[in-house]
């Protein structure tokens, strides 16, 4: 049994070369998130969830995601032998 908590920083860049339906190009979008999680293990089971925030990000500006929603990640795993 243990139980490990971490912090995390994410950086993320695409680039496309496609349009939007509007006609205009998105050359690139980046991305940078920060968070926090716990992972536990027993056994032969593990469970991961954390907790993240967009720091900053490089977007269209008609772009509609909310920048202070916090995005929330479960992960429950098996091993089996």
């Amino acid at each position: 049994e243990s139980v490990a908590h971490y912090i995390f920083y994410d950086v993320g860049s695409s680039k496309t070369n496609q349009t939007t339906f509007s006609g205009t190009a998105i050359p690139t979008v980046d991305i940078c998130g920060a968070g926090a999680g716990v992972r536990y293990s027993y056994q032969a089971w593990d469970v991961d969830a954390n907790l993240s925030w967009k720091v900053s990000q490089h977007k269209p500006a008609d772009s509609n995601e909310n920048k202070d929603a916090p995005r929330a990640w479960l992960n429950l795993s098996y091993k089996f032998d």
